[in-house]
């Protein structure tokens, strides 16, 4: 009973940080000159929505890792028993996107760029925290 319980409460903290690093993710904020910024999830509709060669721009290879991400995370929010394997794909390679965008915000000296991604870092930190904290890193 007890063990039962602890599972149920690890899956629903994997769930939490599932939903915690997509909704991070979405709100990071990119800029460019001349003037123009958007958050991820305006960039995502208006590619889904407004571009007509969609594709042509999907085959991009970061966009096809962001796409895997956000994939990968909305399977481990709706899996009654996500496979750790996808969750933690999708988490690495959202990872490595804001990477490039705290890297990008860094050369520019954006403090907006930098600071949108700091909720992703603390999030997904504790997510690989309670990962190896819980040695539950057992691939298959």
């Amino acid at each position: 009973m007890i063990v039962l319980r602890y599972i149920r409460i690890q899956n629903e903290m994997t769930k939490l940080n599932a939903i915690g690093i997509l909704v991070s993710f979405l709100g990071c904020i990119l800029e460019w000159p001349p003037n123009n910024s958007y958050y991820v999830f305006q960039l995502e509709y208006q590619l889904l929505f407004e571009t007509k060669g969609i594709l042509k721009s999907l085959v991009h290879p970061v966009l096809l890792a962001g796409i895997f991400g956000h994939f990968s995370m909305i399977y481990t929010i709706i899996s009654k028993n996500p496979k750790q394997w996808i969750e933690l794909s999708g988490s690495i390679l959202l990872s490595a996107l804001v990477a490039l965008f705290l890297l990008s915000g860094l050369f520019s000296k954006n403090s907006k760029m930098i600071l949108s991604t700091l909720p992703f870092i603390l999030i997904s930190s504790n997510y690989y925290y309670h990962l190896y904290k819980n040695k539950k890193l057992k691939i298959n």
